[in-house]
């Protein structure tokens, strides 16, 4: 049995010989090369609308407008192939949107190929973690951790720990001779596109209410542990503003080895 597999074949099937055999053929082969070449784009759109189709062909395009459908942007470095993978799970995602952990699993995923751990913590120290291997652990500090600066009625409040030393380390000091203007973020190493994408991120996963504070990139891994006692170098209730004032001098407030960054674009 003979199969025609396209429009130039099924034309030349049912034409008629003297049209077939003659320069009319020429005619009609032009016209099905046309409808195959639509029937083609016809064919692609329909496969472009499934991820991992998408990411197969290595059109980037195509995922960028379905990952603008289901909210999830794709990170910087992140491989076609994993963020097909996050768009799939969409759906099922988004049936746990709200959690600390669903918002965690974004960022890892926005962050990847790298790895990294990232932490959210509460106002009155509830800690949650998943750790670059993927393993999720909560953890309530009694007495609580986190005093941030004393506001133990904001019990919305939340912070954002993403470990970055390996990712985006922090660099610079104001005085040092750099030059700044130049479109990047001070202290670290991150782009503005990328803080603006995680601000983004936070504020479409987390809770309805919950009030993000700051996200805090810590250069230093052992830096802001959940076990720590009260007190520094854990937050010690002086840490809502960037410098406190003695007798003799203002000092730093908060830990030196960590960058904090408006969790909403100012």
């Amino acid at each position: 049995m003979t199969t025609f597999s396209t429009f130039r074949d099924q034309i030349d099937r049912i034409s008629p010989p003297w049209l077939r055999n003659t320069i009319g053929a020429k005619y009609l082969y032009s016209i099905g090369v046309q409808l195959d070449i639509l029937g083609d784009q016809v064919q692609q759109g329909i496969k472009r609308r499934f991820p991992q189709s998408a990411a197969k062909a290595l059109d980037a395009d195509a995922l960028a407008l379905i990952g603008l459908d289901r909210r999830i942007p794709r990170g910087p470095s992140e491989t076609l192939a994993a963020y097909a993978l996050r768009l799939v799970r969409a759906i099922d995602d988004w049936k746990q949107a709200g959690s600390c952990f669903s918002l965690i699993r974004q960022l890892q995923g926005f962050i990847s190929p790298s790895t990294t751990t990232i932490r959210i913590v509460n106002n009155a120290g509830g800690w949650f973690t998943i750790d670059a291997a993927g393993v999720q652990s909560t953890f309530q500090s009694s007495p609580n951790n986190w005093n941030w600066d004393g506001n133990a009625a904001a019990w919305s409040r939340m912070w954002v720990i993403i470990y970055t030393a390996s990712i985006w380390p922090v660099e610079g000091t104001f005085g040092d001779g750099a030059t700044y203007g130049d479109g990047g973020a001070l202290g670290t190493t991150a782009s503005l596109a990328t803080i603006a994408a995680i601000q983004s991120i936070i504020s479409v996963w987390k809770a309805a209410h919950a009030t993000t504070v700051f996200v805090i990139f810590a250069d230093d891994p052992n830096s802001l542990n959940p076990f720590y006692a009260v007190g520094p170098p854990m937050p010690d209730g002086t840490w809502g503003t960037w410098a406190t004032n003695t007798v003799s001098a203002s000092v730093a407030s908060r830990l030196q080895t960590a960058r904090y960054v408006d969790a909403v674009p100012t």
